[in-house]
This record gives structure tokens, sequence and C-alpha cells, in this order.
């Protein structure tokens, strides 16, 4: 897979959204390693400069580099895969217009989307409050009265008042939002990124923060440079910040079985898990299952 495929997830959150589907709760099914919580070490985010004109950002194996003018008129971002130092660039011009920033965007030469966003997409921390916004360490503070509870996949899961969107439910787990980990349920790995990320997160400028998402949530690097790419699609101004639940932390839901699935990112098919889904977005289900 070449880098312009793994590397088209670093592009710019735009205005655009998916619709977020209601679904209705799986019947209980049992398999011999759901219940379980088994943790894990996502690729280590590192933030090696971040000011007014650049940001550099390491996830994993891949290296962003965003650079700009005092402006923030023109700017620049060259993604480079360190394991084969192959690298792409994105070219982009801004002007404001009523208010809003609009952003047109060239791939190592070649135009691109024009993305509208309410915020400045180049100055770090212009996301902050949205990422970090309404977040708590303390589980127990969500009243358990005023959730309901259901299978979904063979995992237990809580929605209702106080719950952002339909997830495992923590304490059925022993579970913690300072943990990364994931459950083993009937057709899905369903993984939890730790709450101590949504501020680095935060204090990034938009233009890197959906494709630094998608490299903690997602192992392998060619899949995540897909989910990335389809975020990009899916997420827009501040919603960012729906990708995070009541504590702060990340969920993503992918198939453990694969196929050939069409996503709206060039070339648009490949061999993906047949079911992503990231906090209350599912960016493609060719399982047909429901949405939690």
């Amino acid at each position: 897979m070449k880098i312009a495929t793994i590397l088209i997830a670093f592009l710019l959150v735009t205005m655009t959204f998916l619709p977020i589907v209601n679904a209705q709760a799986d019947a209980k099914v049992i398999v011999p390693d759901s219940g379980k919580v088994v943790q894990f070490t996502p690729p280590e985010l590192k933030v090696i400069e971040n000011t007014h004109t650049l940001c550099l950002v390491e996830v994993g194996d891949i290296l962003i580099n965003l650079t700009s003018n005092q402006e923030h008129t023109s700017a620049s971002m060259v993604i480079r895969n360190k394991k084969t130092n192959e690298q792409q660039r994105m070219d982009f011009s801004t002007s404001i217009k009523s208010g809003k920033y609009v952003t047109q965007v060239s791939i190592d030469g070649k135009p691109g989307q024009t993305f509208i966003t309410n915020y400045d997409p180049f100055e770090p921390g212009s996301m902050r409050t949205a990422l970090t916004t309404g977040t708590s360490n303390n589980a127990a503070a969500v009243s358990p009265m005023a959730q309901s509870y259901y299978y979904w996949d063979g995992v237990y899961f809580t929605h209702g008042s106080g719950i952002k969107y339909p997830h495992p439910d923590y304490p059925s787990y022993g579970a913690y939002a300072y943990e990364d980990f994931y459950i083993s349920g009937t057709q899905l790995y369903h993984r939890h990124i730790d709450n101590t990320y949504s501020t680095t997160l935060g204090s990034l400028p938009a233009a890197v923060v959906g494709g630094a998402i998608a490299g903690l949530v997602t192992a392998d690097p060619v899949v995540a440079g897909i989910v990335g790419g389809v975020l990009t699609i899916a997420l827009g101004g501040a919603t960012c910040a729906v990708l995070l639940d009541e504590q702060g932390c990340i969920w993503e839901w992918d198939a453990k079985s694969w196929a050939s699935v069409i996503v709206p990112v060039p070339p648009y098919v490949y061999s993906l898990p047949k079911f992503e889904r990231i906090g209350p977005y599912t960016l493609w289900n060719s399982l047909g299952i429901s949405n939690p």
C-alpha cells in the first residue's frame, strides 16, 4: 500500500457529518473470550514542537510536519512513514469568508477538496475547548438510575443520561478511564483509548488532530490511514469532541473478519475489517450488523 493511501488520514477535519444511527440491541451472545478486559499499548503520541507556525508530531511510525506562515493563509504538511521513508505533501491555502475559514487543499500538487471550518485549522489549541469540555475522571459521577443496559455483539453496554454515546459499561468490566484495553465480542474488537490523550490532542492544530486520533485507535498503519481519511469526511467544526466519551476517552470498534470494503477515500476499495466505528460514528459496515 503506497503512502498516498496510508497518509490520507492526516487531511484537515471538515464540516460534513455522517448520520448517527440508533439501532436495536442485539440478543446476549456469549463467546469464550468475551467479558475479558485485555490491556494493550497504543502507538506513542509524541509532540516534538507545537508553535504558531510549526507543529511536529509523531504517532507510532508516522511523522507529521505542519508549517504555516504567520497569517495562516498558507500552510503545508509533510507526512512521512519513518520505516519506509515514503512521504506525502499537502499544501493549504486559506481565506476568511463570512467568519468562516475556507481552506483549499492540494495533495502532491494535485487539487483536492475545499474545507470550511469555524476555527483556524492551523492554530495550536483551536479545538482545545471542544476536546476537553464535559469530561470527568470519575465514572461513578453518572447516575446508574438514568442509564439503560443491554448486550451488543456479546458485550455489556450502557446508554442513557450522562452517557455521551453507547459503549461497554465500565463498572461491569472493572475497567477505568485511565486504561488502554480491548474487549473481544462476537464479531468485533471493542477498543478503549484512555483519557490522558484528550489534553494533548486538544493542544494541536486541527489540521493534524484527525490523523493523530486515527493513529491512536488503529494499530495497522494502512487501516489507520483509511480510517483517518474517512474521519476527514465524517467530522466537522468543533465536533471532534463527540469522539470522546463522558470520561474523555475514545472508543473504537473493528471487525475480526476482513473483506474488500468500499469507502469514500481514493481508490475507494480496500481490504479492511468489515466494520469500523469510532465514538458515535460508524464509518463503514460490511457486516450488516446494527449500531449499538
